[in-house]
């Protein structure tokens, strides 16, 4: 197989990284977008990415995963894949837009929202602006009101509750549809989107399928989604992922995502990660409906994770007397000893998603 050198750039430096996204559409480079800030985990990620070795050249990114519970891997993407990936999404909106680049060209959702700005007929904005400040989010989609053509934006849930708590989430009226990743939009900002008729789409993916490939519960064009005998979500399609850095002859015609998923009235609705759902003092504990729970109760960001036989509970409030007893008497007292810790802020990704892997590795491993 022909082998090249891999082209790295900063997520840093945005011109750039979008200069050598053109080269990779081309067919002419092999891209790794390294992260923008330094820390523990950015080594990780580097490590993974094994910069200085030569890749195969019908790769075009090599983009590394979130890590959220466990260390990044670096997914190896097709060119052939990508473009399916920009191909199925073109199909899906019909008429070619303007693409608005506000997430971190580090991750997979960012890189391909530059490249589908790139492709043959639709345009690519990438404002210089922090889309972590619900505020400059807000005053740049005021921006666009006067855009001749469709325009598209791809953000995060967070995003959409910050804007929704400085009652901004209008703001985004502008956009012809704005797509959404995995995350949990909070009850009262699912009611504002549904009373100021946003158009928002409900996008599932993961890094080794190019981002989103189910929009709204349904596959794009070229995808299958099955279940397996447990419920597992099981993915075929043509933007599945050539294999990893670390093992790039890893067969992954079929993904096994590790979700759990159903069908329901054709649509498949996620239910949950497989490895959110342990087994504590030899009873199930559905981790993410303790998160839920706690959320809706008590109205306060949280994580709940399980490590060394414990469940801890990490909520960004000022102490909750409550909050255990609570638990207990709502789930079971296989609950007692929980441990729960109180924080002012909870550490988040660059896609504003709270960073378990680092709670992991500060807080509980520590």
């Amino acid at each position: 197989m022909l082998k090249r050198h891999l082209t790295t750039v900063n997520a840093r430096d945005q011109v750039a990284v979008i200069k050598a996204m053109k080269l990779v559409i081309s067919g002419e480079i092999t891209l790794a977008v390294t992260p923008g800030r330094n820390s523990p985990k950015s080594e990780l990620v580097l490590q993974a990415m094994d910069t200085e070795s030569e890749i195969d050249a019908q790769i075009g990114l090599l983009v590394a995963t979130s890590g959220s519970t466990s260390n990044p891997k670096a997914v190896l993407l097709s060119l052939d894949a990508i473009k399916a990936s920009i191909a199925a999404v073109a199909d899906e909106l019909e008429i070619p837009g303007t693409w608005h680049l506000v997430l971190p060209l580090e991750h997979v959702a960012g890189q391909m929202t530059a490249l589908r700005g790139l492709s043959a007929q639709s345009n690519l904005e990438a404002p210089t602006i922090n889309a972590g400040d619900p505020m400059q989010l807000a005053t740049y989609a005021k921006t666009i009101r006067n855009n001749a053509g469709p325009n598209y934006i791809t953000l995060v849930p967070e995003h959409l509750n910050r804007l929704a708590l400085i009652n901004e989430l209008e703001s985004l009226k502008y956009f012809d549809r704005v797509i959404i990743g995995a995350g949990r939009v909070s009850e009262p900002t699912e009611t504002l989107i549904k009373n100021l008729g946003l158009r928002v789409t409900r996008s599932y993916g993961l890094t080794e399928t190019c981002g989103g490939i189910v929009w709204d519960g349904k596959p794009l064009s070229n995808v299958a989604i099955s279940l397996s005998d447990i419920g597992e979500v099981l993915v075929s399609s043509a933007m599945n992922a050539f294999g990893y850095r670390s093992s790039p002859d890893l067969n992954l015609d079929t993904i096994h995502t590790g979700d759990l998923g159903r069908f329901q009235n054709g649509r498949l609705q996620i239910l949950g990660r497989m490895d959110r759902k342990i087994k504590h003092k030899g009873l199930f504990v559905d981790l993410d409906e303790l998160a839920s729970f706690i959320q809706q109760e008590f109205s306060i960001e949280n994580a709940v994770l399980s490590e060394d036989e414990r469940i801890w509970v990490f909520c960004q409030s000022s102490e909750i007397s409550e909050l255990e007893s609570k638990l207990i008497v709502t789930f079971g007292k296989h609950l007692l000893g929980l441990e729960i810790r109180f924080m002012d802020q909870l550490p988040r990704t660059e896609l504003g998603k709270v960073d378990n892997w680092e709670l992991k590795t500060d807080w509980i491993k520590k």
